[in-house]
């Protein structure tokens, strides 16, 4: 019919809320309400007109609330809206809720570069759902292991398709995989605020880069956040983490795997802050990653940024084992490449791959125009570099990353991130390919 009469069967088997004597109730005290008007306002024209106006208005919106409008159906989300596995793990389980009972069906739309079937499986894509049931289904996902080094990878499952419901907030779930044959190293000075802390901003960076191993600068925390929750939420409880103490601006390590052993080695040039290293157990390798965090002098001369670099050499070259792989994820404040402080530490690793933006931009400075920010593999670890993959964009030799240039950044990254207030440095990424013959 013309004025939208829904069946009271479909009504219920929907989910309406409203009753048939709520609507009869409503729309009669319009009516009393129109002819009450219509009486008192008989002597104009003008007003009983205006009046009528005014009435059809209000019947048309009790009717469109309480009888011909579209019923009420149930809310369907994801309780868990962003999920973290690792490559080979199984049986996830992700829970997806009604809001209320209902015949509905809903249907899991599989999007994002990760590849349904291959990267993971879901046990289920359509769900069904019972007035008398409950309101929730389970689906299982798992991550197989397929033996390729990759990087991590990101898919998203939507809530989308079927009948007898509508998608809530929570309708998308975000998943991100960790690779079981790649190494995936960040160096991350991402603090901001006036304070110079770990925010909100930095967080969701790290978070939807999903680095295994990250050499961190300035690792300070807002008021009342420790770094164990810090880690917890950005990267998972099973992350380690060493930070030096009594430093103003502390230099860390955060690792996916274990770490054996670590330590601070001083930095005489600046008074706030030293070099921290740890050695770490990559999975299935006989060798170790030994990691440094480095933050070399921002208001120095490039001749103090050379001492500097240094001391950090003459410490690799004494401490660590050229057998193992070296890596050094660092922020040196350089304004250019060709400062002396990078020809020397030539002498443990290489800059020879340079990492860049999707337009080729190397520079890691907020303006976009000096390259601060590094990570530095020794030659036996670079020589296992492996393309960075981030989305649909293949990053040959790194990646630079700024939120600002993408349009759907990685969950929950938002696209201004990157610019958020007082963050003067761009994440670094390298990954490093180690399959099962390693």
């Amino acid at each position: 019919m013309s004025c939208g009469l829904t069946n009271p069967s479909a009504l219920l088997e929907q989910g309406a809320t409203k009753t048939e004597g709520q609507a009869f109730l409503s729309i009669w005290c319009m009516v009393v309400c129109m002819l009450w008007g219509e009486k008192r306002l008989y002597s104009c024209s003008t007003a009983r007109r205006a009046w009528s106006v005014w009435c059809g208005i209000l019947l048309s919106a009790a009717w469109m609330c309480f009888g011909g409008g579209e019923p009420h159906q149930p809310v369907a989300g994801f309780e868990i809206r962003d999920v973290h596995i690792e490559e080979g793990q199984t049986g996830v389980v992700l829970r997806v809720k009604l809001d209320a009972p209902a015949d509905a069906r809903i249907e899991i739309r599989k999007e994002g570069p990760a590849r349904p079937g291959r990267d993971f499986i879901l046990s289920e894509t359509s769900l069904v759902f019972h007035a008398t049931g409950p309101v929730y289904r389970e689906v299982v996902l798992d991550a197989p292991l397929n033996g390729m080094p990759e990087g991590p990878r990101r898919a998203r499952l939507v809530l989308a398709g079927g009948r007898g419901y509508r998608p809530g907030e929570d309708a998308v779930c975000h998943i991100g995989i960790r690779d079981a044959d790649s190494v995936t190293v960040m160096a991350a000075n991402l603090t901001s605020g006036r304070r110079q802390q770990y925010r909100e901003p930095g967080k969701r960076l790290m978070r939807g880069l999903m680095p295994d191993v990250v050499g961190i600068q300035e690792f300070r925390m807002t008021n009342g956040i420790t770094r164990r929750a810090f880690v917890d939420e950005v990267f998972g409880a099973q992350y380690e983490y060493v930070v030096e103490a009594d430093a103003p601006l502390p230099c860390g390590i955060i690792s996916r795997w274990p770490i054996r052993s670590w330590g601070v080695w001083e930095d005489p040039g600046v008074g706030n802050r030293n070099f921290v290293w740890a050695i770490i157990d990559i999975p299935g390798s006989d060798r170790h990653l030994q990691a440094v965090s480095a933050h070399f002098l921002a208001t120095g001369s490039a001749t103090d940024r050379r001492r500097q670099a240094e001391r950090l050499k003459s410490y690799i070259r004494e401490y660590f084992d050229p057998e193992h792989y070296v890596v050094i994820a660092a922020d040196l404040n350089t304004r250019w490449r060709g400062e002396m402080a990078m020809g020397v530490l030539d002498g443990v690793v290489t800059d020879g791959r340079r990492p860049a933006d999707q337009a080729g931009n190397e520079n890691t400075n907020r303006r976009r125009n000096r390259p601060y920010d590094y990570v530095l593999p020794c030659r036996r670890l670079d020589a296992r570099h492996h393309p960075h993959v981030l989305g649909t964009q293949v990053f040959t030799k790194g990646l630079v990353f700024d939120s600002r240039l993408w349009e759907d950044p990685p969950h929950p990254i938002r696209r201004d991130d990157s610019g958020a207030k007082e963050m003067q440095h761009m994440p670094v990424i390298k990954t490093f390919a180690f399959p099962e013959d390693r």
